[in-house]
C-alpha cells in the first residue's frame, strides 16, 4: 500500500511539472495578497522611529545638497535638519530608509500611522522579493522548480522571520537582498557574462547599503573568480575583465547609494565597517535565564538561538547537507570544486557560516536574539533543500526516501502555518520544540522590540471610556513608538508618564536590558490583560483599582 502511494505521488508529480509556471505564478501573488490584506495587523517595533529617522537625515541632507526646492519646503522634512555629519546614527546605509521616506513625502503622509503602514507595507514587498529571489536562486543551483518552490516555502513558513517581515526593515530587508545576491552570484557563475557582473555588482552595492555586513559578498564573489581562473575553468584574462567590471562598479554604486559617503568616503566606510564588528550597545540581553552582557557574550549565543527559532527540519537537512558536501570536497577537492553544484554550495556555506564564526571571534556585539545575522538564513535554506536532494535517491526498506521527506516537510510545514495562524500577528516570539528539552521560553528575550504593545494599547481604548488615559511600562517597552501606529482620536486619549507612579495602568514586555529583574506591580495594580504565546506571556498590562472603566 504505502509503495501504490508513492506511485500515485509520482503520478501528480508529473501533472505538476506541466503547469508548474501558472503555479508558481499564482503562488507568489497568493502571498503577496496575504500580505497586503494583512499588514495592517502588526505593531510597531523599538527601532522603526530611529529608522525612519535615519531615511529623512539622508533625505535633508540630498535635498540641501542639490537644492530641491519642494523638499526643502516640505513641513516634515524640514525637521531633520541636524548636519548629516552630526548625526548620531549616520553609519546605517539608506538604501530603504531613504527611498521609503521619499515617498513618504511624495505623498504628503503627515500623521504617523499612515507613515508607518507604509513602511510596513514596503518591508513586506522586499520580503516577498526576496522570496522570488531564493525561488531563481535554487532553480540555477538544482535545476528543478520543484526544489525551488520548496525553499521559497520554507523561508515564508519560518514563523519568525515572517512575523518580522512587516516591520523590521533592517534585518529582514537585508535578508532579502542577501537572498537576491546568492541569485546574481549563482547567476554570474553560469554565465561569466559582464552583464551578469554587472547585475551582480549593483545588487551587493544595494545590499551593503541596507547593512554593511553585505560586503562579504564582495569578497566571496572575487574569491569566486580568482579560484575559477585557478582551476582554470576561466582564462586570467576572464578573470581580471569580470573582476574590474564587477569591483568599480560596485564601488561607485556603493558610493553612490549612500549619501554619508558622498564627503568622505574612505575614511567613512572604513568606520562604518569598524563600527559594524563592535556596535555602540552597552547592554544586557536575556539569555538561558541569565543576564549577560552584549558586548561580552558567550560564544555559544548566536548558535543556540538559531537551533532554537529555526524549524526544526530546516536545521537537520542542513546539516546533512553541510555534512556530504565536506566529505566529497575532502575526498577529491579539486575535482570537486570544478564541479558547479559543489562550488556554488561552498560558496553557500561560507555565507551561512562564515558571519558566526567572525561573531565568535570578533566578540561581536549581538542583541535582540540572532536577528544581526537573519541575513545568513537564505543561504542555510540553500544548504538544507541540499540535503534534501542528497537523500532524494536513497532508500530505506525498498521504500524511497523522496515519498518520506515529502511527508515530513509536508508535516513541517502545516504545522508552522498552522502555527502562525493560531498566534497572528505574533509570530515574531516563535520557538521550536528544542525550547521544551532544554529550557523555556522565559529564560530567553521574547517581545524585545515592544511590538505587542500597539494591541495591548488597543485592547485599553476598547475598554475604558475615560477620555484621558494614563500609562507607563515596566522595564524597557516601545510604548511611545506603539502610540504612533494608533488611529489619531485614539492617540489623543493615551498620555504616556514614565515617572507617573500611580498611572491607570502599566505595560511589560518582560524586557529589562539593564539586567534588572521582573517584579510585579504594587497591590495598588491588578492584572488586566495578557497575550501568552505558547504557555508564556508576552506581555501583560496592569491595572490600578482606581481607575473607572465601562
Amino acid at each position: 500500500m504505502i509503495k501504490n502511494f508513492f506511485l500515485i505521488l509520482q503520478n501528480h508529480r508529473a501533472l505538476l511539472d506541466r503547469y508548474h509556471s501558472q503555479m508558481v505564478a499564482l503562488y507568489f501573488l497568493f502571498i503577496l495578497v496575504l500580505g497586503v490584506t494583512t499588514f495592517t495587523d502588526y505593531g510597531m517595533s523599538a527601532d522603526e522611529l530611529i529608522s525612519r529617522t535615519n531615511g529623512g537625515m539622508s533625505l535633508n541632507y540630498i535635498a540641501d545638497k542639490f537644492n530641491i526646492t519642494w523638499l526643502k519646503n516640505d513641513p516634515v522634512l524640514s525637521t531633520f535638519a541636524i548636519p548629516l555629519n552630526e548625526y548620531y546614527d549616520r553609519d546605517y546605509g539608506v538604501a530603504f530608509d531613504l527611498p521609503a521616506f521619499f515617498i513618504e513625502r511624495l505623498f504628503s503622509l503627515n500623521d504617523s500611522r499612515q507613515q508607518f503602514l507604509l513602511r510596513h507595507l514596503l518591508t513586506f514587498f522586499v520580503f516577498w522579493l526576496g522570496l522570488i529571489a531564493i525561488y531563481h536562486a535554487v532553480k540555477l543551483r538544482f535545476s528543478h522548480w520543484g526544489y525551488a518552490l520548496l525553499a521559497s516555502t520554507l523561508l515564508l513558513t519560518s514563523p519568525r522571520l515572517y512575523g518580522e517581515a512587516f516591520y523590521n526593515s533592517k534585518d529582514i530587508v537585508l535578508m532579502a537582498c542577501c537572498a537576491a545576491s546568492l541569485y546574481t552570484l549563482t547567476r554570474l557563475r553560469l554565465t561569466l557574462s559582464w552583464q551578469s557582473a554587472l547585475l551582480h555588482a549593483i545588487m551587493i552595492a544595494l545590499t551593503i547599503n541596507i547593512r554593511i555586513a553585505g560586503v562579504i559578498f564582495f569578497g566571496l564573489t572575487v574569491f569566486m573568480l580568482v579560484m575559477l581562473s585557478r582551476l582554470r575553468l576561466i582564462t586570467m584574462r576572464t578573470c581580471l575583465t569580470l573582476t574590474v567590471i564587477f569591483g568599480v562598479t560596485c564601488a561607485l554604486c556603493t558610493y553612490g547609494m549612500w549619501p554619508w559617503l558622498w564627503e568622505n568616503p574612505f575614511t567613512n566606510f572604513l568606520l562604518a565597517l569598524k563600527n559594524m564588528s563592535q556596535f555602540r550597545w552597552d547592554n544586557f540581553n536575556l539569555y538561558a535565564g541569565d543576564y549577560v552582557f552584549a558586548k561580552n557574550l558567550p560564544w555559544h549565543y548566536a548558535p543556540t538561538w538559531i537551533a532554537l527559532t529555526t524549524p526544526i527540519l530546516i536545521s537537520v537537512c542542513f546539516a546533512i547537507g553541510v555534512v556530504i558536501l565536506c566529505v566529497k570536497v575532502v575526498s577529491q577537492p579539486v575535482q570537486n570544486l570544478k564541479h558547479f553544484d559543489h562550488f556554488q554550495d561552498i560558496l553557500f556555506l561560507a555565507v551561512a557560516g562564515s558571519p558566526i564564526f567572525a561573531a565568535i571571534l570578533l566578540n561581536s556585539t549581538l542583541y535582540d536574539g540572532w536577528r544581526q545575522l537573519y541575513f545568513i538564513y537564505p543561504a542555510i535554506v540553500l544548504l538544507s533543500v541540499g540535503g534534501v536532494q542528497a537523500l532524494n535517491s536513497k532508500q530505506v526498506y525498498g521504500i524511497p526516501i523522496a515519498g518520506l521527506l515529502t511527508i515530513l516537510f509536508s508535516l513541517q510545514i502545516l504545522f508552522n502555518v498552522t502555527w502562525m495562524i493560531r498566534n497572528h500577528p505574533f509570530q515574531h516570539v516563535y520557538f521550536n520544540g528544542l525550547i521544551t528539552l532544554f529550557s523555556s521560553h522565559s529564560r530567553f528575550e521574547r517581545d524585545y522590540w515592544g511590538v505587542t504593545d500597539v494591541k495591548g494599547l488597543e485592547f485599553i481604548l476598547a475598554n475604558d471610556d475615560n477620555k484621558r488615559i494614563t500609562i507607563r511600562s515596566l522595564g524597557f517597552t516601545s510604548i511611545q513608538q506603539a502610540l504612533e501606529l494608533l488611529k489619531p482620536e485614539e492617540r489623543q486619549r493615551m498620555i504616556l508618564d514614565p515617572k507617573n507612579f500611580e498611572s491607570d495602568y502599566i505595560l511589560t514586555n518582560y524586557r529589562f536590558f539593564d539586567g534588572s529583574k521582573f517584579e510585579q506591580p504594587d497591590q495598588a495594580y491588578a492584572m488586566f490583560y495578557e497575550i501568552v504565546i505558547d504557555g508564556s506571556p508576552v506581555l501583560t498590562i496592569y491595572r490600578r483599582f482606581s481607575s473607572s472603566l465601562k
